[in-house]
């Protein structure tokens, strides 16, 4: 790294051991300027303004008589050894010593010391800026000095024309060493400050949110380039200032400023020991929100979409089109819609058509089954938290479903299953079209549209009280009632042909069944409906071999776990004794358990009522032979 040494000398002699010492240590790149008090040195000194690599060497007090901004300036001072090294020599002469100096080449110097060491009488006279100068001196002389010392040659001069001994004690080499190397140093730190600060500067310019800094007296310090070109005029940046000064706020505010709105950030921030700052950092509210829903859509893209629109739903029965219709018409609307329906039977199909053929297409669609989650973490999933909301939280926090979904579509499956807590809490967020997050004190505003499903008979549910009235009015604005496959039966050669085209991609010629295999096929009640019918067209490419498939074949692809509860069964009645009501309803449900070989969600079903329901009632009744029935 390069030096540039500038020394500044009054004193004539100073010049020769500057130059010695230099020439010591290797240093060619230095300039000493004399008379630097004239007219000729002050334009010199100008020139040595702001220049990274340089440092000014020389006497505090020559630095009076110039005006030096920007460079680094290391001050040089005789040193008590220089001073009583020089009061040594005179006193061999002299009985009486008179000392005239600036008062900081004097702070060091321990003048009683002197004068017992020395055996002599020393007078001191110190002055403190030019202005007291030419006193100091009168009264030097007032003293009647034998000899003068001083480290200015002024004085020395101004003491030879009264025709009096005067010596002038210059700093010694060590100290003009000490000196050269204390400037390199701080041209090194310097260039480095100044590069952390271009860097810096760089960065904070870079950024596109307005950054200020004050400081403890609330005066801007720090700009960028982002908050100048905003708060350039009409005062706006009091303005700002005086928004986040008089306020009590911590974190965000929205604030109007000559006619823009901005998302207002401070921070405190500590400056130095016992000082501190604001940080201010501002976005226009405009590009907030273009970010969000670019956020919004790179969810879509990640996967937070819907893939079915209205052309992938087969059917051609006059009840399926009907009900597609309906919902067409309900894709033009942002009210809330609920979808019942039997297991299969295609509700999220239908809620993602939907969301694909209304103006939120471009938006996310989200979807959940409330069933899925245990109840304690479904709230969390839903309105998401802050962190350290709760023990084994991300520390980040999270994002809720609800703030995904923000300009979209949320489709939440088996509402029912929804605890009455958490039925209130949803209940809030529909009406106020805003969400707050677990452990946080923040209203986040949304733009939702809300879908439901269940499979379930709500008004059940709100008979027995497992269901909010409130929220069931609040969800069933727009109703859309998907029939079961056996209520269209007409779409199932439709329907086979799609799923086994869907899963025979692979294959150069799908085997396709019958029209008698057909027949057979559409007297089957299929529970399971559309769901258990694809489930029927992956086993049937998967089992049916070259030869002719028979209609006996087909009735063993079918899944003989699964038991029709359509009422035109042969089993569509049951025979039961009179008795109590209680005990009735005992033989009915043993009745059914039996048919349905122990399988209890059918059973469930078929009576109309939950599964938990049907665990009480066999609890209650303490019916001992269920116990050793599959479950």
């Amino acid at each position: 790294m390069s030096y540039e040494l500038i020394f500044l000398s009054p004193l004539k002699g100073f010049r020769k051991l500057i130059g010695e010492v230099c020439g010591s240590l290797g240093e060619d790149n230095y300039t000493v300027i004399e008379n630097f008090n004239t007219d000729y040195g002050k334009e010199i000194a100008k020139s040595l303004n702001n220049q990274e690599s340089r440092a000014i060497i020389c006497k505090e007090f020559a630095t009076v008589h110039l005006n030096l901004t920007g460079v680094p300036i290391v001050y040089v001072y005789a040193n008590p050894i220089d001073i009583l090294y020089k009061m040594f020599i005179a006193s061999k002469r002299y009985k009486k010593i008179t000392f005239v100096a600036f008062w900081k080449e004097a702070l060091r110097c321990n003048f009683e010391y002197f004068k017992k060491v020395l055996d002599i009488e020393i007078d001191i006279f110190l002055y403190r800026s030019a202005a007291d100068i030419d006193q100091k001196i009168e009264e030097a002389l007032e003293s009647n000095p034998e000899v003068v010392l001083t480290t200015g040659e002024c004085v020395a001069r101004e003491v030879r024309n009264r025709n009096i001994p005067a010596q002038v004690i210059y700093p010694s080499r060590d100290v003009i060493i000490e000196a050269i190397n204390r400037a390199k140093e701080i041209i090194d730190i310097r260039k480095q400050d100044i590069n952390s600060r271009e860097r810096l500067s760089k960065i904070i310019n870079a950024v596109d949110d307005g950054i200020i800094l004050l400081d403890q007296f609330k005066n801007p310090v720090l700009m960028n380039r982002t908050a100048e070109e905003r708060l350039s005029k009409n005062n706006c940046l009091t303005t700002l200032i005086s928004n986040v000064i008089d306020s009590s706020y911590t974190y965000e505010r929205v604030v109007n400023i000559d006619n823009y709105q901005y998302l207002v950030s401070r921070r405190i921030v500590t400056m130095g020991i016992d000082e501190q700052g604001i940080l201010i950092t501002f976005r226009d509210v405009g590009e907030v929100q273009r970010l969000e829903y670019q956020i919004r859509r790179d969810m879509i893209i990640k996967g937070l979409r819907a893939k079915f629109v209205f052309d992938d739903l087969v059917g051609e029965s006059s009840v399926f089109k009907k009900i597609i219709a309906k919902a067409k018409r309900y894709a033009e609307s942002d009210s809330t819609i609920l979808i019942t329906g039997e297991s299969g039977t295609g509700k999220e199909l239908f809620a993602q058509s939907i969301h694909n053929a209304s103006r939120r297409k471009n938006n996310p669609f989200v979807g959940i089954n409330c069933a899925a989650l245990p109840k304690d973490l479904l709230e969390s999933e839903l309105f998401g938290y802050e962190k350290g909301a709760f023990t084994g939280a991300e520390k980040s926090g999270k994002q809720g479903l609800f703030e995904c979904a923000h300009k979209g579509t949320i489709f939440l499956d088996e509402i029912a299953e929804l605890s009455l807590p958490l039925q209130a809490k949803l209940l809030r967020v529909l009406q106020e079209k805003e969400v707050r997050r677990i452990g946080g004190d923040k209203i986040i505003p949304i733009d939702v549209r809300v879908i439901t499903a269940t499979n379930r008979d709500l008004k059940k549910d709100l008979e027995e009280g497992r269901f909010r009235s409130d929220l069931y009015y609040r969800l069933n604005i727009l109703r859309l009632d998907i029939p079961p496959l056996r209520e269209r039966k007409e779409d199932i050669p439709l329907l086979i042909s799609y799923f086994l085209g869907k899963h025979a991609k692979q294959l150069e010629k799908p085997r396709i069944p019958g029209k008698r295999i057909t027949e057979t096929l559409k007297k089957h009640s299929w529970p399971g409906n559309v769901r258990e019918l694809e489930n029927f067209c992956e086993r049937y490419l998967l089992l049916a071999d070259d030869r002719n498939t028979l209609e006996e074949d087909v009735k063993e692809f079918l899944d003989q776990n699964t038991i029709t509860n359509d009422r035109t069964s042969s089993k569509e009645f049951i025979s039961i004794r009179k008795n109590s009501l209680i005990e009735m309803e005992k033989e009915i449900i043993d009745k059914l358990l039996k048919e349905f070989n122990g399988n209890k969600n059918l059973v469930a079903k078929f009576l109309g009522i939950s599964r938990s329901t049907l665990w009480k009632k066999l609890k209650e009744k303490d019916v001992e032979y269920f116990e050793g029935i599959r479950h």
